[in-house]
């Protein structure tokens, strides 16, 4: 706070709506959380004037995989994961300016995939209409690792660039769907060295 008077804000009442991700070949893994508040309020004051510390470990895009079917899927160049919850805003007219709340709705995942065209990846499913299991992973050389796991992937007609020289790259932009086999849409997995969080 190098302001004259510093100011503090708060936001209260925060739920979480989305979480994507991308994978490449460069750099460090990011996740850009989107957030919505039920409110914003300004302080004189931080809430903690001296917060813990702790030394962050990076997943790297380099060590990222994508699997299908358990299966290290050939030929990625790269890829995205987007989880909603479609929150929605319940906005009644308050003295406080305010909403009420922000209540989840029809939950989504979705993601595009992007891969050297070789004729046949992926592209029988794309065609049939049969869903597929995919897996996006990230991975340490400790072993640690970051999975998100969908059960049933449905792939749309593929996008084909031919620019120039070179291979044909294939882009397919996915949307999972509730398998009841394994009753979820969506399951995150982190393996690390922290025995519990409870």
């Amino acid at each position: 706070p190098k302001l004259t008077t510093p100011v503090f804000f708060r936001h209260l009442g925060t739920m979480a709506e989305s979480i994507e991700f991308e994978l490449g070949q460069d750099g460090p893994a990011n996740a850009r959380l989107q957030l919505v508040a039920q409110g914003e309020e300004r302080s004189a004051t931080t809430v903690d004037a001296a917060p813990a510390s702790w030394a962050p470990r990076r997943f790297a895009q380099a060590r990222g995989f994508v699997r299908r079917g358990g299966q290290p899927l050939a030929g990625v160049t790269g890829g995205s994961l987007t989880f909603s919850n479609s929150l929605e805003r319940i906005r009644t007219i308050r003295d406080d300016g305010k909403i009420d709340a922000a209540d989840p709705t029809l939950a989504t995942a979705s993601g595009t995939l992007a891969l050297r065209f070789d004729g046949a990846t992926l592209m029988g499913e794309a065609s049939d209409g049969d869903p597929v299991a995919l897996e996006y992973g990230l991975t340490m050389p400790e072993g640690y690792a970051l999975r998100f796991e969908l059960p049933r992937v449905f792939l749309p007609r593929s996008k084909y660039a031919i620019s120039g020289p070179g291979g044909v790259e294939a882009r397919y932009e996915w949307r999972a769907a509730f398998d009841e086999a394994e009753g979820t849409m969506l399951r995150a997995r982190l393996l690390n060295d922290v025995a519990s969080y409870a």
